[in-house]
């Protein structure tokens, strides 16, 4: 994982080393080297995706020039610093931070994330309220789709809000 551009562009080389101080540990290796095991661990995957944003960002130098930046979720991160809202150094302490407490989330719970794409919102819906009404509910955690538009239905989402929130407060 950005390996390439590593070997190409020697104007990474310090944003590696400044990354392998901030996270104490040799991002690199495992970006470069790593096995899938390693690599998939949340405290490794975020820093190192925010990481190689950084390093196409650099790369691009004076010709990246937006008129708008937007992220989702780790891409805000992104967004944030190539805007100059954050340095480099700051926005990789947040991600490194946000990727432990998911990773010691991911740690206490069994279960994974998964993106959905291509299906119809009035099938995603139903697929959630079936699991909704067939898990027992009693010792499981159930975070449910939530789809902005007016399919939704509220009761299935209030009915999943304790258990998000109990959740998060049992992994905090």
């Amino acid at each position: 994982m950005c390996q390439d551009l590593y070997l190409k562009y020697d104007e990474l080389k310090p944003l590696f080393k400044t990354s392998e101080k901030i996270l104490g540990f040799d991002i690199s290796k495992i970006m470069f080297e790593g096995s899938k095991e390693e690599l998939t661990q949340t405290k490794v995957t975020q820093p190192a995706i925010f990481i190689h944003s950084m390093a196409i960002i650099k790369i691009l130098g004076e010709s990246f020039k937006p008129n708008l930046v937007a992220g989702h979720s780790l891409g805000e991160f992104s967004a944030l610093v190539a805007s100059g809202a954050l340095n480099f150094e700051d926005g990789l302490k947040l991600v490194s931070i946000r990727a432990k407490a998911m990773q010691k989330s991911c740690e206490k719970t069994n279960g994974t994330m998964a993106a959905i794409l291509g299906l119809e919102n009035k099938i995603i819906v139903k697929i959630n309220n079936d699991i909704i009404s067939s898990y027992e509910l009693k010792n499981k955690i159930l975070t449910t789709l939530i789809l902005a538009n007016e399919e939704v239905n509220q009761e299935n989402i209030n009915k999943s809000k304790p258990l998000v929130l109990k959740n998060l407060i049992e992994c905090g």
